[in-house]
């Protein structure tokens, strides 16, 4: 084999070996979750890290983020990095839903003394009515590439946040997700 060849090979290889090492580590949360440290962060800011680790991504598909966070900081009993996790993945879906120029909102608001509510709104391909209710079952994906744990993993971070994640979707039009989790009062 020429040099050209196994070059091209390796990449394929590698590519590969990331994706397995992606399942594995999706796998893995489930199986045998990992220790959660619970502790009081503002929800907001949560937020914030995770659309500014985003933005580049969604600037190279021309898809803009806007946000709508309520100024009242609302502090969540959470473990912050799981939490990033649940809106890392929600936020990549919605980029790769839109296929060019699109728009995310996401919308942090108080729905009542104890829940806050984080809302992701795309303008992207929507997901079909009879196919709403599998989302989130393993291994079901709607998407090309995935590999239909991501969204499996967010429902049981969010469960053990006690909170919910709930979807509203028309095809053509967009999604909305939207996340309910306990407000901690201070």
């Amino acid at each position: 084999m020429d040099n050209d060849h196994r070059d091209d090979f390796f990449k394929i290889m590698e590519a590969e070996l990331t994706k397995i090492e992606t399942i594995s580590n999706e796998l893995m949360v489930l199986a045998k979750p990992k220790q959660t440290d619970f502790k009081f962060h503002r929800l907001q800011s949560l937020l914030e890290h995770v659309i500014m680790l985003l933005d580049s991504e969604a600037f190279r598909h021309s898809i803009q983020i806007e946000q709508e966070l309520t100024e009242e900081s609302l502090y969540v009993y959470c473990d912050d990095t799981k939490c990033k996790q649940v809106f890392l993945n929600i936020l990549k879906n919605a980029i790769e839903a839109i296929e060019q120029d699109g728009k995310i909102n996401v919308k942090v608001f108080k729905e009542d003394e104890h829940t806050a509510v984080i809302e992701v709104k795309d303008n992207g391909c929507g997901i079909p009515k009879h196919l709403l209710k599998k989302l989130g079952s393993p291994f079901f994906t709607t998407k090309k590439t995935g590999n239909g744990l991501g969204l499996m993993v967010c429902y049981k971070i969010i469960e053990q946040q006690n909170g919910s994640i709930s979807i509203e979707s028309e095809p053509n039009e967009g999604s909305t997700f939207t996340i309910r989790l306990p407000l901690y009062m201070a």
